[in-house]
C-alpha cells in the first residue's frame, strides 16, 4: 500500500539518524523535520509539472525510503534506553511516563483511522483545498467560493494531501497531526533536557505534553494547531542546541522547523518572536552571541520554504500572508479593529479564563467573574471590535468542554503556571528556562493584542502550552521534587483518559463510537440531518453517468462531503467549484473543465437565484436544500 512508503521512510531515517550518534530524541525531530521538507520539496516541485497524484507521490516517497534505508547502520543500533542505570524513582517516573503516552497516543491513533474528519473548518477548507489540489495536480490557486481555501497557511495540507493520494481517500490524513503529537511529546522532553532539567524534569514535561487534553483530541484531528506547536517545539530545541553547539547544521534545522510553522498556522507570526526574544534573552553572552551570528541562517531557511505560497498569495491579491480576514474581502477580520491598552486587558483576561473552563454551572461563575471585572475597569466585553464574528456582535461566553478538540482546554497545565512563575521567580536566574518561559508569555500577550478574542481560542494556545511543559517539567522534577512530580502526573492523566476515550469527535465508546457509527455519517457529527441529502444528491448525480460534477459552494461551504462520497463511489470523477464571482475565477488550473454535466448546488432549495443561474441544465432534482442540475442530452 503506498500509504506505507512515508512511515516508512521516516522509520527508516529515524535510525539512520540514531545509528549515526544522534540521540534518539534528537533523531526522532530530525526525522520529522527531515519528512516535512521532502513533504515541501514533492508538493512544490511537483506542482510545478502539474503532477501532483499518487504515481510520481509514491515513486518520490519509495526513493526516500530506499535512500535512509542505505543509510542505516545496523551493526550501530541500540536501545535508547538500553545500559542506563537509574534510581528506582526514576524509573518509576519513566514507565508512568512511557504508560500514558502509550494510552494517549493509541486512543488518538484509533480514533484518526477510524473516525472520519468532521470539524467545520476541515469540511469547509482543510480537506476541499486538498481534494482541488489533487484533481489539479498543482496548489496553484483555483477557482474558490471560500477565501481560505486559498489564502491560509498550507503546510499541514500538503501532508494530508500527500496523504490522501497515498491512501486513495481521506482515512490516514489525520495521522499528520497525530505524528505531530508525538513529536511534541519527544520534543519536549528533550527541551526540558536543553533547559537542564534532569532525567525526572524531561520525563514529567513528556508526561505533560501526553495528557493535555486539547493536544490529545487535536491529535485525531485534520486541523493543524498541533502540527504548529510541534514545529515551534522543534525550533526551540535546535535554537537553543545552536546557541550551544555554534553549528550551521543545527541553525539550518532550527530555520526549517520555525519557516514550516509559520507555513503552518498563522499564529506562529504571533508566537514565533516572542519566542526568539525569550530564547535569546536565557542565553549567556556568549551563547547570544552564537545564536545572533547563525540568524541569517534561519531566517533565509525559514524565508525560503514560505516564499513560494507567499508569492501566490501576492499575485492573487497583494498580500504575501493573505488579506487577513475569513472572507477575503476585510469584512470579517481576524486582527482587532483597534489597539490600547484595554483592548490588551480584556483579551487577556477573556483568553485566559477559556483555559479554566469546566461544567456549564463553573463557567456561568466564570462569565460572571469576567464580566465584573470588565464593569469595574470600564471596558465593554461585547465590543465587537475586539470579539471576533462574522456578524457585527456576539456576547461574551465562555464554552469550555473538555471533550471537543476546538474549545477543551488544558486546565492542569493552565494552573500549574502559577507554581511555575512563582519558582522562577524565587530563583531569580534569567537562564535558558526563564527566558523560555519569558517567551511563552511573550507569545500570549502578542497573541491578545493582535487577534480579536474568538470562543474557540483554547485550541490555538496549545503551542503556547506544549512549550511550557519543559519548564513546568523542570520545576516539578527538581531533586527533592520528584515524588511531586509523578503525583501530577498520574492525576493529570486520571483527568486526561476519559477525555481521550470519549472524545466529542471521535469517540471511541458510546452510540457514536467510530467502530459502530457509519462513517459518512461521522462527517456530519456536528451537522445532523444533513447527511442524507448531500448523499442522496452525489448518488444520484453518478447514477446519471455524470463523471465531471461541479460544486456550487456559495452559500454553504461544507463542500467536502459532498466531494467525498463522489470519490469514494468513483475515485475518477472530475471535480470543480461553480458560482465562484470573487477574483479568484480568474484562475484555470490544469485539471479545470468547463463542460460540467452536473451541478451539485448546496444550499440552493429555497433560492430562486439558482434556478436561474443553471436554467440552462433545466429543471433540477431536489434533495431538501440540495439541488442537482443534469445537463440535458
Amino acid at each position: 500500500m503506498p500509504a506505507l512508503l512515508p512511515p516508512l521512510a521516516l522509520s527508516a531515517l529515524f535510525l539512520a539518524l540514531v545509528s549515526r550518534g544522534s540521540e534518539w530524541r534528537r533523531g526522532f525531530l530530525l526525522a520529522l523535520l527531515g519528512g516535512a521538507l521532502w513533504v515541501w520539496l514533492l508538493t512544490e516541485g511537483l506542482s510545478l509539472f502539474g503532477a501532483l497524484g499518487q504515481p510520481a507521490l509514491a515513486v518520490g516517497w519509495g526513493l526516500a525510503a530506499l535512500a535512509a534505508l542505505a543509510c542505516v547502520r545496523w551493526r550501530e543500533l541500540s536501545s535508547p534506553f538500553g545500559g542506563m542505570s537509574r534510581p528506582w524513582l526514576d524509573t518509576l517516573l519513566l514507565a508512568t511516563t512511557v504508560v500514558v503516552a502509550a494510552f494517549s497516543a493509541s486512543a488518538a491513533f484509533l480514533s484518526a483511522v477510524y473516525g472520519a474528519p468532521n470539524l467545520a473548518d476541515v469540511l469547509y477548507y482543510h480537506l476541499p483545498r486538498v481534494v482541488y489540489w489533487l484533481q489539479n495536480g498543482s496548489v496553484e490557486f483555483f477557482p474558490a467560493n471560500y477565501y481560505q481555501e486559498l489564502s491560509l497557511q498550507p503546510m499541514a495540507e500538503y501532508m494530508m494531501a500527500q496523504m490522501f493520494a497515498l491512501g486513495g481517500g481521506d482515512r490516514f490524513v489525520q495521522l499528520v497531526q497525530w505524528t505531530s503529537f508525538l513529536g511534541s511529546i519527544a520534543g519536549v522532553s528533550r527541551l526540558a533536557a536543553l533547559l537542564g532539567a534532569g532525567f525526572a524534569g524531561q520525563a514529567i514535561a513528556a508526561g505533560l505534553v501526553a495528557v493535555a487534553p486539547n493536544a490529545i483530541l487535536q491529535a485525531s484531528g485534520a486541523k493543524n494547531d498541533l502540527t504548529a506547536g510541534f514545529f515551534l517545539v522543534a525550533a526551540a530545541c535546535f535554537a537553543l542546541e545552536a546557541a550551544e553547539t555554534r553549528s550551521r547544521g543545527s541553525a539550518l534545522a532550527a530555520g526549517l522547523a520555525a519557516g514550516f510553522a509559520l507555513l503552518t498556522k498563522g499564529t506562529a507570526y504571533l508566537f514565533a518572536p516572542g519566542l526568539a526574544v525569550g530564547v535569546l534573552l536565557g542565553l549567556d553572552a556568549g551563547g547570544r552571541r552564537a545564536l545572533l551570528r547563525l540568524g541569517p541562517v534561519i531566517a533565509v531557511a525559514a524565508l525560503a520554504v514560505n516564499l513560494p505560497h507567499a508569492v501566490r498569495n501576492y499575485a492573487y491579491n497583494g498580500h504575501p500572508l493573505g488579506e487577513g480576514s475569513s472572507d477575503g474581502g476585510g469584512v470579517s477580520r481576524y486582527s482587532n479593529e483597534r489597539f490600547g491598552a484595554d483592548v490588551l486587558l480584556s483579551n487577556l483576561l477573556r483568553n485566559a479564563f477559556l483555559e479554566l473552563a469546566t461544567t456549564p454551572e463553573r463557567n456561568e461563575e466564570l462569565v460572571d467573574t469576567i464580566l465584573g471585572w470588565h464593569e469595574a475597569l470600564g471596558i465593554d466585553p461585547h465590543d465587537p471590535d475586539t470579539s471576533f464574528n462574522r456578524e457585527p456582535f456576539r456576547a461574551f461566553h465562555v464554552t469550555g468542554h473538555p471533550h471537543h478538540e476546538v474549545i477543551a482546554p488544558n486546565l492542569l497545565q493552565t494552573l500549574l503556571l502559577v507554581p511555575l512563575a512563582v519558582w522562577l521567580l524565587w530563583r531569580r536566574r534569567l537562564d535558558a528556562a526563564a527566558g523560555l518561559s519569558i517567551g511563552v508569555l511573550l507569545g500570549f500577550v502578542t497573541f491578545c493584542a493582535i487577534l480579536k478574542w474568538q470562543p474557540w481560542h483554547a485550541r490555538m494556545h496549545t503551542p503556547l502550552m506544549l512549550l511550557a511543559c519543559a519548564p513546568i517539567g523542570m520545576m516539578l522534577g527538581a531533586p527533592r521534587r520528584p515524588w511531586l512530580g509523578l503525583a501530577v502526573l498520574v492525576g493529570a492523566a486520571s483527568y486526561a483518559f476519559p477525555i481521550a476515550l470519549d472524545n466529542e469527535n471521535r469517540p471511541l465508546s458510546g452510540p457514536n463510537s467510530v467502530f459502530a457509527a457509519d462513517r459518512y455519517e461521522q462527517y456530519f457529527l456536528e451537522f445532523r440531518g444533513q447527511s442524507v441529502e448531500q448523499y442522496l444528491a452525489a448518488e444520484y448525480a453518478l447514477h446519471k453517468g455524470c463523471r465531471r460534477v461541479a460544486i456550487d459552494a456559495q452559500r454553504d461551504f461544507g463542500q467536502y462531503a459532498v466531494q467525498i462520497a463522489l470519490l469514494e463511489a468513483d475515485p475518477a470523477t472530475q471535480l470543480r467549484l461553480s458560482g465562484v464571482f470573487n477574483p479568484s475565477n480568474r484562475y484555470r488550473p490544469k485539471g479545470w473543465f468547463d463542460d460540467a454535466c452536473a451541478v451539485i448546488c448546496l444550499r440552493c432549495g429555497p433560492d430562486p437565484k439558482a434556478r436561474e443561474q443553471y436554467g440552462e441544465y433545466g429543471k433540477p432534482a431536489r434533495f431538501d436544500d440540495v439541488l442537482v442540475f443534469l445537463k440535458q442530452p
